[in-house]
């Protein structure tokens, strides 16, 4: 069975990596790609967008869209994104990897309170 991972962040320096890792990676499934609201790689191929060959993957600009129970998503974004992504996370019930630093102390406490509620992983210095 494949793991279906969903790169948030998936048009930076890590999102890319993470495309490239998944399309290489025996068994993993590159199921969805998030991109900010306005990005202009939304709409755009995620691995086109990694230089990669077509994935079939659009990247998208709601994190909700591709969330699902079954997926594992992979978040290097932004403080107020990764949290965005969390909260869709434990309402969705979808497993999530986050590798965001930068969190202020409140954020950080918001951080502490939702993960617990879902399969998570707080890693941001991987």
């Amino acid at each position: 069975m494949a793991t279906k991972f969903v790169v948030c962040g998936a048009a930076g320096r890590m999102g890319k990596a993470l495309c490239a890792v998944i399309g290489e990676t025996p068994g993993a499934v590159l199921a969805g790609a998030v991109e900010a609201p306005g990005s202009p790689f939304v709409g755009r191929d995620a691995g086109e967008v990694a230089g990669l060959a077509a994935a079939g993957v659009a990247i998208v600009d709601d994190y909700a869209a591709v969330a699902a129970a079954d997926t594992v998503a992979l978040d290097f974004t932004a403080p107020a994104a990764t949290l965005a992504h969390l909260r869709t996370a434990v309402a969705a019930g979808a497993a999530i990897a986050i590798g965001t630093t930068g969190f202020a102390p409140g954020e950080a406490a918001e951080l502490a309170e939702l993960a617990p509620r879902t399969r998570c992983l707080v890693a941001p210095n991987m």
